[in-house]
C-alpha cells in the first residue's frame, strides 16, 4: 500500500506533463490539414488561416514581439474566430539574415481592422 501511495503522485505528475504541449506543438497541430495559402510575401514567406482555439488564443495573447515578415496588410485577410499564421521557410530566413533562427512562425488572432502596423502585432513561435 505504501508503494502505491508513492507511485500515485509520480503518475499524476507525468500525466500533467504530457498534457502541457509547447506552443510549437499546438501551432503545428492546428495547421494539420491546412492546405490553402491565403497570402504570399515577397521574401518567400506565406500565410495560412486556422480556426481559433483557446490554446492558439493563449499563444497569440502573449507579448507582441514581431510583425509578419513580408505579408502586406495581413489584417485585410483576418476573420473573427480565426488566427493568421505567417510561415517563414528556411530560404526566407536566409534572405533576411536570420538563417540561425528557430522562429519560423508568427501568429495573430484578432478582430479585423485593428492591426496597428507601426507596432508589433504578432507573437513569434520558436522551437
Amino acid at each position: 500500500m505504501k508503494k502505491l501511495l508513492l507511485i500515485l503522485p509520480v503518475m499524476a505528475l507525468a500525466a500533467c506533463n504530457q498534457e502541457q504541449k509547447s506552443d510549437m506543438e499546438i501551432l503545428e497541430a492546428a495547421m494539420q490539414g491546412t492546405e490553402e495559402i491565403i497570402a504570399q510575401g515577397k521574401m518567400g514567406d506565406f500565410m495560412v488561416q486556422v480556426q481559433e482555439t483557446e490554446a492558439l488564443k493563449k499563444i497569440a495573447d502573449k507579448e507582441k514581439t514581431a510583425k509578419f515578415l513580408s505579408i502586406e496588410n495581413p489584417d485585410a485577410k483576418s476573420k473573427e474566430g480565426y488566427c493568421l499564421i505567417n510561415v517563414i521557410p528556411v530560404v526566407a530566413m536566409e534572405k533576411v539574415g536570420m538563417e540561425n533562427s528557430t522562429c519560423h512562425y508568427r501568429i495573430y488572432c484578432g478582430q479585423p481592422g485593428v492591426v496597428d502596423y507601426d507596432k508589433m502585432y504578432a507573437v513569434e513561435v520558436c522551437k
